[in-house]
C-alpha cells in the first residue's frame, strides 16, 4: 500500500499513480490477447474463437469479427464476446499491425491521443465556464437586489448584464433564456418601484393628517377620537391649559 493513498478507492489510487484504470487495463489486455489469437502465437486457437467477416460498408477498414462456437473455456468465451463488440471500432493501423510489439505501441499511441483529446476538452470546458460564471454571478446579484427592493442598483445591474456580460455568451441556451426574461424583469422592477412610491406618498399624506389633527387638539384642549391617523383609531388626550 502506498503511503497517503490508504483512504482512496482503487480507481483513485490508479489515477494518482498515473496508471490505467481497471477498465482500461482489462481492455488493453483483451486487445493483446485477441491480437495473439488472430495473428500471434495462439493463431490456431483463434480460428475457433473468432471468424473474420469482410465488409466494404465499414468506415475505416473492411474487417470485423464474428463469434466462434468455442465454449470450453469461460474466460475465452467472455473475451470473445467483448472483442466482437470492440474490435470493429479500432483504427486500421491497429488491426493491421505486423507483430505484437508494434500492436502494443500503436495501442499506447491511441491511448495517448485519447488523453490529449480529453485534456483539450477539459481545457475548453474550463474556459467556457470561466466566461459563464460572471454572468451567473451578475444574475444572482440582480435577484438579490430585487428581493431587497434596491430598485436603482437593480436597474444598473440589469443594464450591465444586458449590454456587457450576456453578449459574451450569447450562443448558450441559458443566455437566450436570460435575454428573453430581461423585459419581464425590467417591468417587474418598474411595478414594484411604483408600488413602493405610492406607499411612500400615502405615508406622507397620513403623516400630514396626523400633524393637522394634533394641531387641532392643541387648540381644542379636550379628548378627541382620531380615526385618520395610519388607519387606526387613537384616543388622544389634550392637556388643559393651567
Amino acid at each position: 500500500m502506498v503511503r497517503g493513498l490508504e483512504h482512496l478507492c482503487c480507481e483513485d489510487r490508479l489515477r494518482e499513480l498515473g496508471l490505467f484504470s481497471l477498465e482500461k487495463g482489462r481492455l488493453r489486455a483483451d486487445l493483446i490477447a485477441a491480437f495473439q489469437y488472430l495473428k500471434g502465437a495462439y493463431k490456431k486457437d483463434g480460428e475457433r474463437l473468432f471468424t473474420g467477416a469482410c465488409s466494404d460498408r465499414m468506415r475505416g477498414k473492411g474487417f470485423k469479427l464474428k463469434e466462434g462456437k468455442f465454449r470450453l473455456d469461460i474466460r475465452k468465451t467472455l473475451l470473445m464476446m467483448r472483442m466482437v463488440r470492440y474490435w470493429p471500432r479500432l483504427p486500421r493501423e491497429v488491426v493491421d499491425a505486423p507483430f505484437l510489439e508494434a500492436f502494443k505501441l500503436i495501442i499506447a499511441m491511441e491511448e495517448l491521443k485519447q488523453c490529449r483529446l480529453q485534456q483539450r476538452n477539459i481545457s475548453a470546458t474550463v474556459d467556457k465556464l470561466t466566461l459563464c460564471l460572471p454572468v451567473l454571478e451578475m444574475y444572482s446579484k440582480l435577484r438579490e437586489q430585487m428581493k431587497s427592493k434596491r430598485h436603482y442598483p437593480a436597474l444598473k445591474t440589469l443594464e450591465h448584464l444586458e449590454h456587457t456580460y450576456l453578449p459574451q455568451v450569447s450562443h448558450y441556451r441559458f443566455c437566450k433564456i436570460m435575454v428573453d426574461n430581461i423585459p419581464k424583469l425590467r417591468e417587474e422592477i418598474k411595478e414594484v418601484s411604483m408600488s413602493d412610491l405610492k406607499d411612500f406618498l400615502e405615508s406622507i399624506r397620513q403623516g400630514h393628517l396626523c400633524c393637522c389633527a394634533w394641531w387641532q387638539l392643541e387648540d381644542l384642549g379636550t379628548p378627541v377620537l382620531i380615526s385618520q391617523v395610519w388607519g387606526k383609531a387613537i384616543e388622544v388626550h389634550a392637556l388643559t391649559a393651567i
